[in-house]
């Protein structure tokens, strides 16, 4: 079934859980982010309304990367590409107190929660092929999706126009767009 857009607007009113996708995050954190405001609007809208907030380990895991390459440019002007981070894995330790303030504060927002992948991973991955290959997603964003249905979220906030025109079989999604 096709789901249910909902651009964002000051009187948007959440389903009772959302899925987070990373940029949510990223952008509350970048200040210099033309959707910076836009996205702590948001947050500050799902915290108020006392939604249930939804991420996996994948959406850390983004969040991570991203801010590791903004701070790692910002403090040496040098882009931080896969090659310079395996060459010198040390380079994390410039970040750790960064990483760990981040980190802290994303773990205690209010109904915060980390979900899990199924019990039958086996099935989870397949499942998610599927979806993968069914409406054209790429790899990253199928799991963001796939961790959705899977813990039953009813609701996905994100400013990604990939999940616009989803047609989820047997699903209801809700889709808020920022």
């Amino acid at each position: 079934m096709p789901i249910n857009l909902v651009n964002f607007s000051p009187g948007t009113q959440y389903t009772n859980s959302v899925y987070l996708d990373s940029n949510l995050l990223i952008y509350c954190r970048n200040r210099n982010s033309s959707k910076y405001r836009e996205a702590v609007t948001v947050l500050g809208n799902l915290i108020r309304q006392q939604v249930n907030l939804c991420v996996s380990n994948l959406v850390i895991d983004e969040l991570w990367c991203v801010l590791l390459r903004g701070w790692h440019r910002a403090h040496t002007g040098n882009n931080l590409t896969v090659g310079r981070f395996k060459r010198n894995p040390a380079i994390i330790q410039n970040y750790k107190y960064l990483i760990e303030r981040t980190t802290d504060k994303i773990l205690h927002l209010p109904n915060i929660q980390i979900v899990a992948s199924p019990v039958n991973k086996q099935k989870f991955v397949k499942k998610v092929m599927t979806t993968l290959f069914s409406e054209n997603l790429t790899p990253r964003d199928g799991f963001h999706l796939g961790h959705t249905i899977a813990n039953n979220i009813q609701g996905f906030v994100t400013s990604d126009g990939d999940f616009d025109s989803l047609n989820l079989q047997g699903y209801n999604l809700t889709v808020f767009k920022y």
